[in-house]
């Protein structure tokens, strides 16, 4: 049994899939501590002793921090996602001539798409290993351009290739390395 913190013990139970306990005192003096967002349109949920709701409370921020996620982590993977659905679309793309255009095309939009997936995905993990990141960016994408060269076979003079699947594989996996080397940089240059 460790006495520590509530952030502390949060930390290590999450780390270490222990449960917490907590004296039933810490808990009675807690319901007394104030613990509303302020809001401007927010109505305050008073329970009958004239308290607030610990629980409507505990939804309400539950709610925002989805609300957050998904702005800032799932948005712009969902977005990137929609702009190849819409190049895909297109039955006549003019490319410069140049031997495997298409190709390094594909490689360069899924290492993008590599990289916003990966970093969808990263609310829901606890540490952040090259392996991890870069086998979701290779998953993500060769998900996304499965169904992405399922599409073009209904465009007209666009076809499916395996080439092109096997790019946009290729290009997530460096989207994944992107992304775990932005990661590595920025917290590298938080800490000085």
């Amino acid at each position: 049994m460790v006495d520590s913190r509530p952030s502390d013990a949060i930390a290590m139970a999450l780390r270490t899939s222990a449960p917490i306990f907590v004296d039933k005192k810490v808990i009675e003096k807690s319901r007394q501590v104030d613990m509303t967002i302020p809001q401007k349109t927010e109505k305050r949920v008073i329970n009958k002793s004239g308290q607030n709701s610990s629980k409507d409370l505990t939804l309400r921020i539950l709610e925002n921090i989805k609300c957050n996620v998904v702005l800032f982590y799932w948005l712009p993977a969902v977005c990137y996602a929609a702009f190849i659905f819409h190049l895909s679309s297109q039955s006549d793309i003019s490319l410069p001539k140049f031997p495997f255009i298409d190709k390094i095309g594909h490689f360069i939009l899924y290492s993008g798409f590599g990289f916003f997936f990966a970093r969808a995905l990263a609310p829901f993990q606890h540490q952040r290993h090259l392996r991890k990141i870069i086998l979701w960016g290779l998953v993500g994408s060769l998900l996304y351009g499965l169904s992405d060269e399922f599409h073009q076979s209904f465009v007209p003079q666009r076809s499916p290739e395996f080439g092109d699947l096997m790019m946009d594989g290729l290009g997530g996996s460096m989207g994944g390395v992107l992304l775990y080397i932005e990661t590595y940089v920025r917290k590298r240059f938080l800490k000085n």
